[in-house]
């Protein structure tokens, strides 16, 4: 799995949807929002690859809300894990 950042077209391409359908994913819960990356919005390529595999194998509507809700707790936590870093870091 990658740390790349996909842009909205890619993920159009690789999801195989439409504009309209794939922000009604997201108001659902079923795909991830994107993160702003300056005045971009972007997805962790990572994020969606799980996304799809769980599609792939078949994971209802809830349980793809629960991979959802866990990869959002998973971004904020990886942030505060780097924070934390840094501040160890530069306290050294």
């Amino acid at each position: 799995m990658s740390n790349r950042f996909l842009r909205l077209p890619e993920i159009l391409t690789l999801n195989g949807n439409g504009k309209a359908k794939q922000y009604g994913l997201i108001q659902r819960g079923l795909y991830p929002p994107p993160a702003k990356y300056g005045k971009t919005s972007v997805w962790p390529e990572r994020e969606d690859e799980i996304v799809r595999a769980a599609i792939i194998s078949g994971k209802s509507d809830d349980e793809l809300r629960e991979i959802v809700k866990e990869l959002m707790a998973a971004r904020a936590g990886a942030f505060d894990r780097a924070r934390a870093e840094a501040h160890t870091t530069q306290a050294a």
